[in-house]
């Protein structure tokens, strides 16, 4: 085949050869580039519908994201103001959920969106022991802690009074411990 094809580059055979080669190199990466290209959009677009559809946690299964509608994804009073907390504050949250979570606590429903509770159930009645409240209150008469964003725990409660706790430092006493505690804190 070295014969038939000399290496002289003065040769036309030769330049011929090696012209259509080159070409062909350059085609042949400039299509494997659109190709990858493509497959490399493809992939964003179908992560990017699969994240917006767990983000949103209401896509039915063959309803398009496109579909939901704005109605249907309001965010209640309760994360409406976490969202509005400081990133300390969120952590926080975060922090205080897991938490309630580690002490077997069980978050009740609360469909209109504000303060969180978690607690136990007892006797068939629900006992918090641990209130996020991210809203500050503004209603006359309260504790002046109640106006910013805080929170409350409790470690357990009977007919004597109640058995307050800092979550975050392990502290444990009267409501002085474990009421009011700010959200927006470093701990």
């Amino acid at each position: 085949m070295q014969r038939l094809l000399p290496g002289d580059s003065r040769n036309a055979t030769y330049r011929t050869f090696r012209s259509g080669v080159s070409s062909g190199m350059e085609w042949g990466a400039f299509a494997l580039g659109g190709v990858g290209i493509a497959k490399g959009a493809y992939s964003l677009v179908q992560k990017g519908s699969t994240a917006a559809r767990k983000f949103a946690g209401m896509q039915k299964i063959g309803r398009p994201a496109a579909a939901i509608t704005s109605e249907e994804f309001k965010l209640t009073r309760f994360h409406q103001a976490a969202r509005n907390l400081s990133e300390t504050g969120q952590n926080n949250i975060r922090i205080l959920r897991g938490w309630a979570k580690s002490k077997g606590l069980e978050k009740l429903s609360n469909p209109q969106g504000g303060p969180e509770s978690w607690g136990i159930y007892k006797n068939a009645k629900f006992e918090w022991r641990l209130r996020i409240k991210p809203e500050a209150s503004s209603r006359e008469g309260l504790h002046q802690g109640s106006a910013i964003p805080r929170f409350d725990a409790r470690i357990l409660s009977d007919l004597k009074g109640q058995s307050y706790i800092n979550p975050f430092s392990g502290e444990m006493g009267n409501w002085k411990i474990g009421t009011h505690l700010p959200l927006e804190c470093e701990y």
